[in-house]
C-alpha cells in the first residue's frame, strides 16, 4: 500500500492519506476501526472513576503498582 505522508509547515509528520479503496479494505477487515478513540476514551474515563477513591484515601497508592507491568510504548 503507498501511503502519503501529511506534513506541516514545519516538515512535522501530522497525518498519512490512505487511498479509499485501500480503507474500505481496512474497514472490512475491523469494521469498528472508526470507534477505537471513543472506545478508548470511556475506557480511560471508567478507570479514572474506579480509581479515584484509591487515590483519594491510599496514602502508599499501591493500586497503581499493577501499572508497572504493562508494556510502555514511548511516542515518537
Amino acid at each position: 500500500m503507498r501511503l502519503q505522508v501529511i506534513q506541516d509547515s514545519n516538515g512535522n509528520n501530522t497525518g498519512v492519506f490512505i487511498p479509499m479503496d485501500k480503507w474500505m479494505l481496512i474497514k472490512s477487515s475491523y469494521p469498528n476501526i472508526e470507534h477505537v478513540d471513543e472506545d478508548v476514551s470511556q475506557q480511560m474515563k471508567l478507570a479514572a472513576i474506579e480509581l479515584y477513591d484509591e487515590y483519594m484515601n491510599d496514602k502508599e497508592l499501591t493500586i497503581f503498582t499493577q501499572l508497572d507491568f504493562e508494556d510502555f510504548y514511548e511516542a515518537r
